[in-house]
């Protein structure tokens, strides 16, 4: 009984989620106004959470394009590569975006969340997302919030 009231409080907060869904327009929409007014160099601080796993926070400095400097707030003391902090970029959002957005408008993938619900919000200055939602069963969904974004 516990288990069927935490699935219809869930529901009803999904019921109510005012973020918009992620379509291909306002993503191309988007994206084409980071181009034009996005910083070349800025300070990102976002937090991502999946299904199952607490929350972590990740910092990154991104210079022309490059990683200049990745940190993981997950407290495991791991420094993380620059490599791994592209997809932590604006850039790199923007191509997670596009790549989830295909997958679930796509044929099924293996090994891919079955009808995953995506939902988006972005900057109305920059384009840049300032929020991401995969709302997706079996454990399967993710959230993306960018908790500032720095010029610099």
């Amino acid at each position: 009984m516990v288990a069927a009231g935490g699935l219809a409080a869930g529901t009803a907060l999904w019921m109510r989620d005012r973020t918009p869904r992620l379509t291909a327009a306002a993503l191309d929409e988007a994206h084409a106004l980071w181009l034009k007014r996005g910083p070349a160099e800025y300070d990102l601080v976002l937090r991502v959470q999946n299904d199952r796993a607490a929350p972590i926070r990740y910092s990154v400095a991104c210079r022309h394009g490059t990683v200049a400097e990745f940190k993981a707030g997950d407290g495991s003391g791991a420094q993380p590569s620059a490599v791994q902090g592209a997809y932590y970029t604006v850039a790199g959002l923007f191509e997670v975006l596009r790549r989830e957005l295909e997958m679930a408008e796509g044929p099924p993938v293996p090994g891919a969340p079955a009808k995953a619900i995506l939902r988006a919000d972005f900057d109305p200055e920059m384009g840049y997302p300032r929020v991401f939602k995969r709302l997706a069963g079996h454990g399967a969904s993710t959230f993306i919030h960018v908790e500032g974004l720095t010029p610099r």
